[in-house]
């Protein structure tokens, strides 16, 4: 995938924060990028515009019936679940690497379906990522610099430079 850095640094942070059940340290992340072995991640990145991020949790216990060893499971896993909804939203003690914004017409009115690319981050196999009703993008990102380019039917094409910092960018970007 064109960002896998991204999604790599993405699930290292959620593991890393996810202690094991014996306490002696904590879960490791292992990609299956280079095979094809019945998991959904192809299409939720390409069609859906999500990743996907197995997490097996417990060890020889997969299913236990002790009921404090359930709810202590899940408390430890609690702590990679809040980093992913932080993350997502561009708020956490780490990296901040995010974009977001409006894609505006002339009168600042949000236009829908407008087509948002990374052109760095961009691949044949994506679908277009496109804005909501609110005319709003997102998108995790990593140090580095990229062109977005937005183009919406009956609109010229606008490309932007952005150089991105710890901090997350917001931005209106009119047509």
């Amino acid at each position: 995938s064109p960002d896998f850095n991204i999604i790599e640094d993405l699930a290292q942070n959620v593991a890393s924060r996810i202690e094991k059940e014996q306490g002696n340290g904590n879960y490791y992340n292992i990609f299956s990028s280079s095979s094809r072995n019945g998991k959904a991640h192809d299409w939720f990145y390409a069609k859906a515009e999500t990743i996907q991020l197995l997490i097996e949790v417990g060890t020889e216990n997969i299913q236990p019936d002790n009921v404090d060893l359930i709810e202590d499971t899940i408390a430890r896993n609690f702590h990679g679940f809040f980093y992913l909804i932080d993350r997502s939203r561009g708020e956490n003690d780490d990296n901040n690497y995010y974009v977001s914004g409006r894609v505006l017409d002339e009168n600042n009115a949000p236009i829908e379906n407008a087509i948002v690319t990374i052109k760095e981050l961009d691949g044949p196999m994506l679908k277009p990522r496109t804005t909501d009703q609110f005319g709003r993008f997102r998108r995790l990102l990593d140090c580095n610099a990229y062109t977005i380019e937005v183009k919406a039917f009956g609109y010229e094409t606008k490309e932007i430079s952005i150089d991105c910092s710890s901090e997350m960018i917001e931005m209106d970007i009119n047509l």
